[in-house]
């Protein structure tokens, strides 16, 4: 049990996800382990992303596009 705790913690900080079988028996839980696996595989994924650009003095910005913090 003292594992899931570090990977429960990774998973939170990562956005993953982490399943407890307790006893893990295939004949018990290969169903609901194939379907939480499909499910994981399967799912839409959001990324983020940034990109910074910085002008010196003489240099101006010609187009932006998307939110604009200035």
């Amino acid at each position: 049990m003292s594992h899931y705790i570090y990977v429960g913690t990774l998973a939170k900080y990562t956005g993953g996800q982490v399943y407890y079988y307790p006893s893990f028996q295939s004949n018990i839980h290969r169903e609901k382990l194939r379907h939480e696996l499909a499910r994981d595989l399967t799912r839409e994924t959001a990324w983020e992303s940034v990109m910074r650009v910085r002008c010196g003095k003489g240099l101006w910005m010609m187009f932006k596009s998307g939110y604009q913090a200035i």
